[in-house]
């Protein structure tokens, strides 16, 4: 089982998080939006980004147990509404998380 998390800013600046499960179904990815979270973006030059999830929403992981290859990225949006999401940031998936 695949999670994610997601955290947008809506026009405004209202941060709107959230979590979910990837499904994959015949040659496309979807992003199933689940759960409504708390989310924060602190700006500033080494800003950050923080999405808090409660970990029943990711399979409920014991302590101890092994998260693999967890990765971020950050895409913006051009224009307005529908507009592409262009990359801009990435990091992972090379190293492993223990709970």
């Amino acid at each position: 089982m695949q999670y994610f998390t997601q955290l947008a800013v809506e026009p405004g600046g209202i941060v709107q998080a959230y979590d979910g499960q990837i499904v994959h179904a015949s040659l496309e990815t979807r992003y199933q939006q689940l759960h409504v979270d708390q989310g924060s973006i602190t700006p500033g030059a080494n800003g950050t980004v923080e999405v808090d999830v409660s970990l029943v929403n990711v399979g409920s992981p014991a302590a101890g147990q092994l998260l693999q290859r967890p990765s971020g990225q950050a895409y913006v949006r051009e224009g307005f509404l529908a507009g592409p999401l262009e990359p801009i940031d990435s990091a992972g998936p090379n190293a492993d998380f223990v709970r």
